[in-house]
């Protein structure tokens, strides 16, 4: 019988060959002894060898036979070789000419001519390697998703949603097997956690309208057999009939009670994490170094007295927050982190809070991201409000301090007044004497010049006993009502006519008297040794001096150590400020000018404020100092009020 019915037109032996030739399987035709006559192009494409090389090498094809299939192979083709050719199929696997490994499908059969005579086989060789690759992907994929946390279920749309199709992983994950879902003795609703089945049920008549295609639960509890909860993350797809009826859910169930719970115990620590930083009043920032987005949290904001969306979240606004005076080493110690010379950044410094104070803060922070080039993009910190240990620490520095003042102004007034006394003493002596000689010598001869001279100096000299009793503050001075300013601008004027008139000099007058009660000699004496000291630190280029006046009230922690004795807890003060723009004084110095001697410009000066200090003190007085190197001097002296 003819492969072709005689009503077509049967192919040539050219057409045929060429069919063959331009076919993308390896085609090769054996003849009756097994012999190949025919090997079409396709092998080299598959082998890397070509037709000419498998026909005259009859050996070839057995040779490129992977060793563990060639006899297999050959066992297989003498088989049915044996048996008139009956067809076959074989997988096997053979080496290219490159040395690689392919895999290879070969079937045989019987070619016959329309009488049914054997003519030969026909081979037709396909190269199934990368479909064999794909395929065990893919089950490897399915192996995968069956043995892992993912279970697939076919429900009913029917009451308690009976299961009628599971995979078969359910029993790992549940206890259950598919059985006792398939047969209803499990009903899938009496596995869902009691406190979610009302919340699932909801999200499941929601989400079933007739535009529904899909949807996802949000998480929810199984209870496993023995009673293990389970969280499941579950995927639906409605099924519906060619009418729109829903007839199954179509649902993946993901196991994430080990997200869960790393969730809860994130969340565990957040809260903790939280609750410290509340307790504790501590401020946290957030720094993204690359764009300056600096992120506070609420209690950072309250610490500056600043409520959300107040502060601008930039680092830009918090440098201007910091005290000018310590900008320059936050900086600087920043700077030093980021660039790898310190472990961290960790620094106290002062911020101004939103009503214009200075609070005290222990910043302390840490790079924690880096980009990909190892650039600093990430840091943060925190802040703690450590204002009150600071005022607890000047508050006993200035304890120390007032101590050891006292200790010196006590070990003064003994050594004052026995230097007084004796000094005293041993003048009285002298002067008796010089007075004495000053009567016998005759009035134009030289010796009674000289023992006048004697005299005034040692009457000057007689003065320094009572100098020091007035620097600690004894002697009662005689006070009476008195306008200040009227005082301080008469001494002014005084004084002023004694220095260049280059100096430019103004005296503002207040409006009205300022009344205090004060001795007069005393006070005049205090404002002519701070007018000489303030014109004296003039220059020629600083030329400037100015005095005004005012009242305010006032407390002891307003003055220095040295004039809080003995003062009220509040009172209203009448001032005289002079001011100058010389030379200033250093930090370290405001606090010793009015020690005894003192100077800071040339030895034999320095009696003078400490004379003004002790006479301030006799007044419940006060003086204040602030200045600046090379900017210039204040000096506040302020009176109690006439009441």
């Amino acid at each position: 019988m003819s492969f072709f019915p005689k009503k077509y037109p049967v192919p040539s032996k050219e057409e045929l060959l060429a069919m063959a030739d331009s076919s993308r399987d390896w085609e090769v035709f054996c003849g009756g002894n097994c012999n190949w006559k025919y090997v079409s192009p396709a092998c080299e494409r598959i082998t890397g060898y070509t037709p000419e090389e498998f026909l005259e090498s009859p050996d070839l094809f057995e040779n490129i036979l992977h060793p563990d299939d060639k006899e297999r192979v050959k066992t297989q083709c003498q088989t049915h070789s044996n048996h008139e050719f009956i067809p076959f199929e074989v997988e096997f696997r053979l080496f290219t000419k490159t040395g690689d490994t392919r895999l290879i499908w070969r079937k045989c059969q019987a070619a016959r001519d329309t009488q049914g005579n054997l003519l030969g086989r026909r081979v037709s060789i396909q190269d199934i390697t990368d479909q064999h690759a794909t395929g065990a992907a893919q089950q490897q994929v399915r192996t995968m998703f069956m043995n892992g946390p993912v279970i697939v279920f076919l429900w009913q749309n029917r009451r308690n949603w009976p299961v009628e199709s599971i995979s078969g992983n359910a029993f790992d994950l549940l206890g259950y097997s598919s059985e006792e879902f398939l047969s209803g003795s499990v009903l899938y609703s009496s596995i869902i956690h009691p406190d979610d089945i009302v919340r699932v049920t909801a999200e499941v008549e929601a989400n079933s309208l007739p535009e529904s295609t899909n949807f996802i639960h949000k998480p929810y509890r199984l209870i496993a057999r023995g009673g293990r909860i389970i969280w499941v993350l579950e995927s639906t797809t409605l099924v519906r009939d060619s009418t729109g009826q829903i007839t199954h859910y179509h649902g993946y169930l993901v196991d994430i009670s080990h997200t869960v719970q790393m969730e809860e115990e994130a969340l565990a620590v957040k809260n903790r994490l939280e609750f410290i930083i509340d307790s504790t009043s501590l401020g946290t920032w957030d720094w993204n170094i690359q764009t300056g987005e600096l992120v506070y949290n609420n209690q950072c904001l309250e610490m500056l007295g600043y409520g959300p969306g107040e502060l601008s979240p930039n680092v830009a606004s918090w440098l201007k927050l910091i005290d000018p005076e310590q900008k320059v080493n936050v900086i600087r110690a920043l700077t030093d982190h980021l660039e790898g010379r310190s472990p961290r950044f960790s620094l106290e410094h002062r911020l101004q809070h939103k009503s214009g104070r200075w609070i005290w803060v222990l910043n302390s922070g840490k790079v924690w991201e880096v980009d990909h080039n190892g650039v600093p993009a990430r840091a943060c910190g925190i802040h703690l409000d450590i204002t009150h240990r600071k005022e607890q620490e000047l508050l006993l520095l200035e304890t120390i301090q007032r101590k050891e003042q006292e200790k010196r102004i006590e070990s003064l007034k003994t050594m004052a007044v026995a230097v007084a006394h004796r000094f005293n003493n041993s003048m009285l002596v002298v002067l008796g004497n010089l007075e004495m000689l000053c009567r016998n010598f005759p009035d134009e001869s030289k010796s009674k010049e000289m023992a006048l001279m004697a005299l005034q100096e040692g009457k000057e000299a007689s003065k320094i006993g009572q100098s020091m009793l007035t620097y600690l503050g004894y002697g009662i001075p005689r006070k009476q009502p008195q306008d200040l300013a009227a005082l301080a601008c008469e001494s002014f004027s005084a004084i002023i006519k004694t220095f260049p008139s280059a100096i430019i000099s103004q005296c503002i007058t207040p409006p009205a008297p300022i009344h205090c009660r004060f001795d007069t000699i005393q006070i005049r004496q205090v404002l002519n040794n701070v007018l000489t000291n303030a014109l004296e630190s003039l220059t020629p280029k600083t030329r400037q001096i100015t005095l005004t006046f005012g009242t305010a009230v006032h407390s002891p922690a307003d003055f220095p150590l040295l004039f809080r004795e003995g003062l009220p807890d509040t009172c209203r003060y009448g001032f005289c400020r002079i001011a100058d723009n010389g030379v200033g004084i250093a930090t370290k110095d405001i606090e010793r000018i009015f020690e005894p001697f003192f100077t800071t410009r040339f030895i034999g000066r320095g009696l003078g404020l400490a004379l003004a200090a002790g006479i301030m003190r006799s007044h419940q007085g006060a003086i204040v100092v602030k200045s600046t190197l090379k900017r210039g001097t204040k000096i506040t002296i302020l009176l109690p009020m006439e009441e």
